[in-house]
């Protein structure tokens, strides 16, 4: 309990840019400190460890800080949001405990990752990067367009009505991990109705070691030209940051389809129930369309040869 209430008085008067050691924890440094809007408590690790993680209002990233006079590789447990800083720093103590004998603190010098993991785990909240395949197909999307010459723009992690566009058609890609089903989750009445050409690409995965990862089509768009900032603002936009672990997530490719979205492609638009009259009250529809039977173009052979 010491070590709960050193870390909350130290929330409380710390100003930005200040920082103060825990005393609690004794040979094993550990501060609690505030960086811009964030506070939080941070310990040294080695320099090649790199960190960026997030979940709900918590933040647990390695940056380059200066404490004391030390400069060093920092892993920083950090929040915004104030009016929780007193139930932050029952998490904080417990990132920082060294536990007998350095042990606990030991571990996360070895192995950051899993303390993150366990933490998030117990506390059972939504993890950003828990689908990074959806962004994988998205990027692998937008590698496919600029071999085929589009110039499109991605909107898809901006959360844009459709996930790329281009003067003349707009594209929206839907990936699964299911292995057999094709179905995809239509998010609104207006996704597919966007006044231009419409094509849907589908993507089916299965998490593997001999994959490709988000950081891997990064890498490829990158050669092709595509200024990294955009990669990076998009990503950042979806919670995907450097050294987050999702990047380094792989996952094979089984299948890429491209199917049209024309008059044979079941949707729901403003005309639909034209006849039946809809209440102006209903403003977003969500549906799920099967894609097993229909017409489409499978356009994943050759995509990554040069």
């Amino acid at each position: 309990m010491k070590l709960v209430q050193e870390i909350r008085n130290g929330f409380a008067s710390l100003g930005g840019g200040m920082s103060l050691p825990i005393e609690a924890v004794k040979d094993y440094p550990a501060f609690v400190l505030r960086i811009g809007k964030r506070y939080g408590v941070a310990i040294e690790v080695p320099a090649g460890i790199r960190i960026n993680e997030r979940f709900s209002n918590a933040r647990y990233a390695t940056t380059d800080y200066e404490i004391f006079g030390k400069r060093g590789n920092y892993l920083f447990l950090s929040s915004e949001i104030e009016n929780l800083r007193n139930e932050f720093a029952n998490i904080c103590a417990a990132f920082v405990d060294p536990g007998e004998n350095g042990t606990a603190r030991k571990k996360i010098e070895e192995s950051p990752l899993d303390w993150w993991e366990q933490m998030r785990e117990l506390l059972g909240n939504r993890n950003v990067d828990s689908s990074p395949y959806n962004v994988l197909g998205e990027l692998i999307t937008y590698y496919y367009l600029i071999k085929q010459g589009k110039h499109v723009k991605w909107t898809g992690q901006q959360k844009g009505t459709v996930d790329f566009e281009s003067k003349e058609s707009d594209f929206e890609v839907k990936s699964t991990t299911m292995r057999y089903d094709s179905l995809i989750q239509i998010n609104s009445q207006f996704q597919l109705q966007g006044g231009k050409e419409m094509k849907i690409f589908f993507l089916r995965f299965e998490e593997s070691e001999s994959g490709r990862s988000i950081d891997d089509i990064v890498s490829l768009l990158a050669k092709k030209g595509v200024p990294e900032k955009i990669l990076e603002d998009s990503l950042a936009s979806g919670g995907y940051e450097p050294y987050s672990s999702g990047r380094n997530r792989k996952y094979r490719l089984h299948e890429m389809r491209r199917y049209n979205v024309d008059e044979n492609f079941p949707l729901i638009n403003k005309d639909t129930f034209k006849e039946q009259g809809i209440s102006d009250r209903i403003i977003k529809i969500n549906y799920t369309v099967d894609l097993g039977g229909m017409e489409y173009d499978d356009v994943l052979k050759g995509l990554f040869d040069s």
